[in-house]
């Protein structure tokens, strides 16, 4: 009785972990998924070590009823474009909340403990150098 429950417990463990978002797109579109509903504490398990700070911010500022409408929308993500590297990877996303709301973004992601993590901070630099930029020309 024992090895039947080993080999359950072995194929669930296995099933699991395979489950888990690796690829740097996987790994963006759990994140959106996750903070686009309101699971803030659930995205930071997706985010670099300075942007989960961020993240339990905005779970301790969010009022209830925000989350629980944010619960309900729907979210469509669909990856665009994205530029891996070793270290780093460029992911641009097409954000459809509710069928109607549609935005893009450019996202940053980077390997941190061998894992890739959401870089928001690298994000917000990123789209204050192309404002800049904009801004000169």
């Amino acid at each position: 009785m024992k090895i039947p429950t080993a080999l359950l417990l072995a194929f669930t463990s296995l099933t699991f972990i395979s489950c888990q978002p690796t690829s740097p797109e996987e790994v963006l579109t759990a994140y959106l998924e996750k903070a686009n509903h309101g699971e803030f504490e659930e995205a930071a398990k997706y985010a670099d070590k300075e942007s989960q700070s961020m993240l339990m911010f905005m779970a301790s500022m969010t009022p209830a009823a925000d989350k629980l409408k944010m619960m309900q929308q729907t979210v469509d993500i669909n990856v665009v474009t994205a530029d891996t590297k070793p270290d780093v990877a460029y992911v641009k996303v097409d954000l459809v909340l509710d069928k109607k709301k549609k935005s893009q973004g450019d996202f940053v992601l980077k390997k941190e403990n061998g894992d890739w993590k959401v870089a928001m901070g690298e994000r917000f630099n990123k789209v204050k150098e192309k404002e800049a930029q904009a801004a000169t020309e």
